[in-house]
């Protein structure tokens, strides 16, 4: 199941006098549509908006304090967490230009304090260190985030 992050935060919920089995679902999706799935997606488009905005500052307040992530590789050199974030963030975003990133929501699982975001990616962007070439990423990932002080953080998965 695929939502549109940037469609969804612009579908209201149909609520008032419609009779329906089971809980309500996002448009489009069999996600559950209450207030903990809404604001952990508020969290994912507000990541989203700072990578279009290669905004650092915003993503590393969106993280918690035990971030950790791998960049989805073996190798050790290109991981970050909550130390390291701040130096290595903005540099590996100064190196983009013209960010333009959709997700697609595919599954929130959300256990207490915890919560697991399966989602599509498209990113399009320019390496102009590497040429003006347009370059295109297109991928499945996995956000883990942790609610702290009633707000929920990325642990993971940026």
């Amino acid at each position: 199941m695929r939502v549109n992050l940037r469609a969804l935060l612009l579908i209201g919920v149909a609520a008032g006098g419609v009779m329906a089995c089971g809980p309500h679902r996002i448009a489009g999706t069999n996600i559950i549509d209450n207030s903990e799935t809404r604001a952990i997606l508020d969290v994912i488009e507000r990541y989203r908006v700072a990578m279009e905005q290669r905004n650092a500052d915003l993503i590393i307040q969106l993280t918690a304090p035990n971030f950790r992530d791998s960049a989805g590789t073996t190798t050790h050199e290109d991981d970050m967490d909550a130390q390291t974030l701040p130096e290595k963030l903005p540099a590996r975003l100064a190196k983009l230009d013209d960010v333009h990133l959709e997700l697609q929501i595919r599954k929130i699982e959300a256990k207490g304090d915890v919560a697991d975001v399966v989602y599509n990616y498209t990113v399009n962007f320019r390496m102009p260190s590497f040429g003006n070439k347009p370059q295109i990423e297109i991928g499945i990932k996995q956000m883990s985030l942790e609610r702290l002080r009633g707000k929920w953080k990325i642990v993971s998965g940026i």
